[in-house]
């Protein structure tokens, strides 16, 4: 089934929203699911957030665009954050930033010995975090989510000492900036909404 076309112009922007990067195929195409809503009498829409763009695909980068931008807006050249060892946000921000000219440096969950993180033997987004070129240091998931506002700390006064400037990042990018992420993509959903003649329930 191939995906509704996104519409002509881009939903008109009803807020003051502060600074953004472009870096998503945004709008994002709205399409029908048409045998599902056969089969359950009501229509299904899915917003084709898998299609923001190749290995970015998702719907991270909408926090990113704002989160990205306060960090240029602030002078900062690298980026903390943190997340599993396949986080699709680290993934992103790693990618991001390399493409942006960031410094990237991943604080990541897991317990080594049970993963296959050898050089030669990284996968999935932990190896496109490799690629990408950020630094990666993980840490045993008991007493990460306890240690992690030091560990962000001593990252960023470590990167102090050799002449960074640091913008933390908190898991997820879910914060009131990266908030501002998905603002934006309910303005983008009502205009969803007008050209398909959608009334949502509520």
């Amino acid at each position: 089934m191939e995906p509704s076309s996104s519409p002509e112009a881009p939903p008109p922007k009803t807020l003051s929203f502060p600074a953004k990067l472009s870096l998503a195929n945004t709008p994002t195409p709205l399409q029908k699911l048409h045998h599902v809503s056969e089969s359950l009498g009501v229509n299904i829409w899915l917003k084709r957030d898998d299609l923001t763009g190749s290995v970015l695909s998702g719907n991270k980068i909408r926090k990113l665009e704002f989160t990205l931008a306060e960090a240029r807006e602030q002078g900062c050249n690298a980026l903390i954050t943190c997340g599993g060892l396949q986080s699709n946000h680290c993934r992103a921000t790693a990618l991001l930033g390399a493409q942006r000219g960031f410094d990237v440096h991943l604080i990541l969950r897991g317990d080594i010995s049970d993963t296959n993180v050898g050089i030669l033997l990284l996968d999935g987004n932990l190896l496109l975090d490799a690629v990408a070129g950020a630094h990666i240091e993980t840490y045993p998931q008991q007493g990460f989510a306890k240690n992690l506002n030091q560990r962000f700390q001593d990252k960023a006064e470590a990167l102090r000492a050799a002449g960074k400037t640091s913008f933390i990042i908190p898991t997820g990018a879910s914060d009131d900036i990266g908030c501002w992420g998905y603002v934006s993509a309910c303005e983008e959903l009502s205009w969803d909404f007008q050209q398909k003649g959608i009334q949502p329930f509520g």
